[in-house]
């Protein structure tokens, strides 16, 4: 009810410099609407677009459909970019900034913190997007952790939302442009 997502076709490489694509995982939307930290997806969606549209750039959203693995959507996304700059985002919340031409693992910014990663954080890292497609060099996010473990109470539920992502995942399946309707 807090989003669309319409299947457009298979998706192309970007022309415009000023272009930063995100590229979604399998399940995201489809199978999976909320993230480990409680946030619907659709929200976090919002906040990326928004921190990207108001930093000055354009958001194309991509599922990825051949991976599940964040910094691999990360680096497909960036590939697709006019400007060589994309976000991957897994449906359980965690997310990478990604350039065209780094190695897989090499991201320009991470945000594994997915339990406590906030809204606003997702904008931020929508803007620095758009900051590192408009040639600037943006201080990284920060979501300060405070003491807070990470550990053993996330893992089953992880576990479970990766397993959904990677069923869907098949290998050599193409990208595929998705129009976002709020």
């Amino acid at each position: 009810k807090r989003i669309l997502y319409r299947t457009m076709g298979p998706a192309s490489a970007g022309n415009s410099p000023r272009e930063v694509v995100i590229g979604i995982s399998p399940a995201f939307g489809i199978k999976l609407f909320q993230a480990v930290a409680g946030h619907p997806l659709s929200a976090i969606l919002r906040e990326l677009i928004g921190g990207i549209t108001e930093a000055g750039a354009s958001a194309r959203v991509v599922r990825m459909k051949h991976t599940a693995d964040t910094s691999f959507l990360g680096l497909s996304a960036a590939r697709l970019a006019g400007s060589g700059v994309g976000i991957g985002i897994q449906a359980k919340g965690t997310a990478v900034i990604h350039q065209k031409d780094r190695l897989p693992h090499n991201n320009l910014e991470l945000f594994s913190n997915s339990p406590i990663t906030r809204l606003e954080h997702y904008r931020r890292m929508g803007a620095n997007a758009a900051a590192y497609a408009l040639g600037e060099m943006p201080e990284p996010v920060v979501v300060p952790i405070r003491g807070e473990a990470m550990g053993s109470r996330y893992h089953a539920r992880v576990a479970l939302i990766y397993a959904i992502e990677t069923e869907l995942a098949a290998e050599g399946a193409l990208p595929e442009e998705v129009k976002v309707i709020f």
